[in-house]
């Protein structure tokens, strides 16, 4: 299990199926429909709750403050959601 650091204290995060199931109950999206930083931030919300983080108890808003506050927690989102969708960055362009 990897880990983030926000404000100050280390959270277990995983991208699991349980993950991926509580982001569909909360948004009511498929992982397919990813498209928007709002959709990879709820779905890093789900990843860290189902991290056994016991003392992890801030509900999104919170959450969303601390990315804001802090750059490295959105580059690591960032980061987790390349490695599982590496599609992701890829730009769909025509054909010449």
């Amino acid at each position: 299990m990897k880990t983030i650091k926000i404000n100050g204290k280390d959270f277990f995060y995983r991208l699991n199926i349980g993950a991926f199931s509580d982001f569909e109950d909360l948004t009511g999206k498929s992982i397919e429909e990813i498209k928007k930083l709002k959709d990879m931030c709820q779905l890093f919300y789900c990843a860290i709750t189902r991290g056994k983080n016991k003392d992890f108890d801030m509900d999104y808003e919170t959450f969303i403050d601390f990315i804001d506050e802090d750059e490295n927690i959105l580059n690591t989102i960032t980061e987790t959601f390349n490695e599982v969708n590496p599609n992701a960055n890829q730009k769909s362009g025509k054909k010449k």
